[in-house]
Formats: C-alpha cells, sequence, structure tokens
C-alpha cells in the first residue's frame, strides 16, 4: 500500500499528509507550503488507530524540509523500530517516493519499497511507488493510488491477476474514508484505484470516468443514467454500496454487460438512519443547536423547548427504518401512529403503531417522522396540503429522500411560521446548494445527508466492495445484483 496520501488543503498555504506505517492505521502530520514552492517547518502529530481496531496503535511523525523539492518523513511508531522515508517533488502535482537502503523485516510494513527480493538481488533503481493528485480547481480532487511491485513471496496476494492493472474509481468519498475502512492491500497489487472526493457535475462524468474499468460509489450520491453507462465504453464493473442504488440504470448496465454488485447490511449501521432521525427531533425539541451556539458567544437560556412524552409520533412509512422509530418513541411515552400507500392496520398493529389515515396523521401529529423509498408515486408525498394540516408547533423530520417533501412548500410553511420547525438530512439537490433557501431559516436544521454515514456502514461496505472485486477479477463474481430487484428507472 503507497504510504504517503495527500488530501485537500486545510488551510492556505498547508498540506495534510497521511502516513500508513501499518494495515489500517494513520498517522497524520502537517507540512507548510511556502509561496515559492518550497517546504517549510515540521509540524508533528501522534498515530491513531482507526475505529474498530483493537489495539490502538500510536507513535509520531515528522516531516523534515531538505530542499525546496525533497523531504524526509521520520516514523517513531510505539513498540516498533524507527523508519524514514524519503519523497522529492515532480512537479505541482507529484511526489515520487526515492527511499532508498534496507532496514529490518520488523520495521514498517513497507517491504517492496525497503528490502531486496529474497536471494540478495540488487533493489531495482528508481521510484518505487508515486502518488498523483488530480486537480479540477487548484489541489487534488481525487487522489490515485499505483500498485507497486512486490518483490517477495511472502507478500503475494492470494489473488494473482494477468494482463494490465485495473482502473478503479471510488466517487463522492467526502471524508476520504473508503481506503481506511478496509484491507485494500490485494486489490492495489494489481489494480489502480483513485478516490473522487467531491461530486463530479454530470455535465463533465463521462470525461472523468471515460478511463476506468469498475466504479465504486457511495450509497447514491451520484446518480449513473443510461446516458453516463453508454458514454463509459471501458467499464465493466460498478460495485454498488447498500443492497440497491435506485438512481442506477441496472437494466442499461446489463444490456452493456456491465457487472453491478451489492453490499450486504448485516451489522448496526442499518439502524443508523432511525438514530438520526431520533437526533434531529430531540434537536428541534430543546432547541439544542441554537443554544449550543448561543453558548459559544457568550450566551445563557434563549429558548424554551418541549418534552416529547404524551406527544403523538406520526410515521409517514413503516418498513425497516420507521418501525426501528417505535420502540424509542414508546420508551419517551409518545403515542404512535402510522400511514403509508400499502399499509394494513394488522400489519400496523404488530409493529406497535395504530394506522391512520394520511390527513389524519397529519392534522394529529406534534412530530412527522418520513421513512418512505423516493419513487414515482411517494415523489412529492408531502405537499402543501399535507404541511397545511400540521399544527402550528408540530415538527417535520425527513431522513428518507428529499424529493417526498415538495421543497418550496416546506419553505414557505417554515418561513411563514406555520409549523414550528424542521429537521432535514436529505434535499431535492444535493450536496444543498449554497444559496439555498433553506439554508437562512433558523427554524431548519440540516444535515448533509448523513444517515449512513458512519463508521459501521464504511467498514462493511467497502469490505464486500474489495471481496467483490477481487471475485469478480478471478472470474467468479459475487453479491450481483438482479436489475429487476434494483427497480432503476431509466
Amino acid at each position: 500500500m503507497p504510504v504517503l496520501k495527500f488530501v485537500n488543503p486545510i488551510g492556505v498555504g498547508t498540506w495534510e499528509t497521511t502516513a500508513w506505517p501499518i494495515p489500517n492505521v494513520s498517522q497524520t502530520t502537517t507540512v507548510q507550503s511556502r509561496p515559492d514552492g518550497s517546504f517549510g517547518r515540521v509540524v508533528t502529530t501522534t498515530g491513531r488507530g482507526m475505529p474498530g481496531i483493537a489495539e490502538a496503535i500510536s507513535g509520531t511523525c515528522i516531516v523534515q524540509a531538505v530542499t525546496a523539492d525533497r523531504f524526509t518523513l521520520e516514523m517513531t511508531p510505539q513498540h516498533r523500530p524507527p523508519a524514514t522515508a524519503s519523497y522529492r517533488r515532480v512537479d505541482e502535482e507529484t511526489l515520487t517516493d526515492t527511499t532508498s537502503g534496507t532496514r529490518s523485516r520488523r520495521a514498517v510494513r513497507r517491504r517492496a519499497l525497503i528490502r531486496p527480493p529474497r536471494g540478495g538481488g540488487r533493489r531495482p533503481a528508481g521510484p518505487r511507488a508515486q502518488v498523483e493528485f488530480r486537480g479540477v480547481e487548484g489541489w487534488p480532487r481525487a487522489i490515485a493510488f499505483h500498485p507497486r511491485r512486490r518483490n517477495s513471496a511472502a507478500s503475494r496476494p492470494r489473488h494473482v491477476f494477468h494482463g494490465p492493472p485495473m482502473k478503479i474509481a471510488i466517487l463522492d468519498d467526502y471524508q476520504n474514508v473508503a481506503l481506511q475502512a478496509a484491507d485494500w492491500s490485494e486489490v492495489l497489487a494489481s489494480a489502480e484505484v483513485t478516490v473522487f472526493d467531491r461530486p463530479i457535475p454530470m455535465a463533465e462524468a463521462a470525461g472523468a470516468l471515460a478511463p476506468f474499468d469498475a466504479i465504486c460509489t457511495i450509497r447514491e450520491r451520484m446518480p449513473i443514467p443510461r446516458a453516463l453507462l453508454e458514454a463509459l465504453p471501458n467499464l465493466k464493473l460498478v460495485c454498488i454500496t447498500g443492497k440497491y442504488h435506485r438512481t442506477l440504470d441496472a437494466r442499461a448496465a446489463a444490456e452493456r454487460n456491465i457487472c453491478i454488485t451489492y453490499t450486504e447490511s448485516l451489522g448496526t449501521d442499518h439502524r443508523s438512519t432511525s438514530e438520526l432521525a431520533w437526533g434531529l427531533i430531540l434537536a428541534l425539541a430543546r432547541h439544542i443547536p441554537t443554544e449550543a451556539e448561543a453558548m459559544r458567544k457568550g450566551g445563557w437560556q434563549n429558548s424554551v423547548g418541549i418534552t416529547l412524552a404524551g406527544r403523538t409520533l406520526g410515521l409517514v412509512g413503516l418498513g425497516r427504518q420507521g418501525s426501528y422509530m417505535v420502540p424509542t418513541a414508546r420508551a419517551l411515552g409518545m403515542e404512535v401512529i402510522a400511514w403509508s400507500p400499502n399499509l394494513t392496520a394488522e400489519k400496523a398493529a404488530q409493529k406497535g403503531a395504530r394506522r391512520v389515515e394520511k390527513e389524519e396523521l397529519f392534522a394529529r401529529s406534534d412530530v412527522v417522522s418520513l421513512h418512505l423509498v423516493l419513487s414515482e408515486r411517494s415523489r412529492g408525498i408531502v405537499g402543501a396540503a399535507e404541511l397545511g394540516l400540521m399544527k402550528p408547533t408540530a415538527l417535520l423530520v425527513n431522513t428518507a429522500r428529499g424529493p417526498i417533501v415538495d421543497e418550496p412548500s416546506l419553505v414557505a410553511a417554515l418561513k411563514e411560521k406555520r409549523i414550528a420547525g424542521a429537521g432535514l438530512d436529505v434535499y431535492d439537490v444535493e450536496p444543498l446548494p449554497d444559496d439555498h433557501p433553506l439554508r437562512t431559516l433558523p427554524n431548519a436544521i440540516l444535515m448533509p445527508h448523513l444517515g449512513y454515514n458512519v463508521w459501521e456502514f464504511f467498514q462493511t461496505a467497502f469490505g464486500d466492495v474489495v471481496a467483490n472485486i477481487l471475485a469478480y477479477r478471478s472470474g467468479r463474481p459475487i453479491r450481483v445484483l438482479d436489475p429487476d430487484r434494483n427497480a432503476s428507472s431509466p
């Protein structure tokens, strides 16, 4: 695995680097860049174990400037020998590893970079690994990881592939977590992986993704319609995270013999969205964001909240996520009513709720929480009429999909204070535009679509993605998505 990764600048003239001395553990240091392009002074940080690692491994990383185009990275992990790596600046977008010499086998796990081949052969000359940065405006919008030659038999992957390296793109990895959440070493041994950490505009997607044999999506952050698939002649594999991707035209992919694989949801991450819904409900009821912000500015007690006990929770949708809401509501002493187009009184009772008609739900509920799957039938199902039925003291929470609510009608209801507030995690257009009117409303709590965005999801999803890629390359694909089950729309 490459030992150096650059992510987006954290400030003017600052680059943040991450060294990977052992799998799934990062050590972060900040390198200052002078206006003339030379490297500045050193900032030292301690390493940390990623969530899910049983024993956190700590140590120090020190970056020392040598010349305008070269610097060294000195790593001192606890309970391991120190190690030093050298990097040379090729141009404004490329750094090349120029580490030389040998070290103990117990040194940081960079064997292909630091050990000669077995049998006493000499190290091949020249760079050992390269990290490229593909910028759109300024510094990197994507990070390309290139495989390196493995010299020892002990370090060879279990899956051996022949032919040119597979080109893989990971899309919309805003937090740069995909490569940290799973062990990609076997994939990187025979593939080039590029991480796009910003949304790709649809007008630029065909050009940006044309070179890739495989793309990995993070939920439904990026639509993949028929027109885009037809513009990607090299595409052979799409790895989705989750069991479906409703904005991916799976039938068009099947027509082009593009394999689509999905991932399981076997851990606790499938409860993350309902947990966030409760976070939004409590934040609205007790004005938590505004009070917390006021405290930072020296304020004290600016609002009066409400209790949830004795109030009514209305669930629009009582599937998996909706049903997860019921036990917490009961524990808080709330009455639970529910409605969806297909919900029967018997099914509602089995899940601890009482079925009512849609009009009654909106008129009676103190809190309305939306948990429907987006479809043509559910699009705009909450409009001006439904919002008009709500109490002036009622709260609306949407962690499902933005287009389920008519957004202009919601903005108007919040502006005119016809409802008390809204907690939103999803929107018609994502990311939400900077000038969107929702951003200006004090009675709206806005989250950047974090419902599923938890470590448990990324660890499960990308563990499966890695396995799916290896299985596909071995000729025995697994978790292949049926286009009919995906129910995608052209």
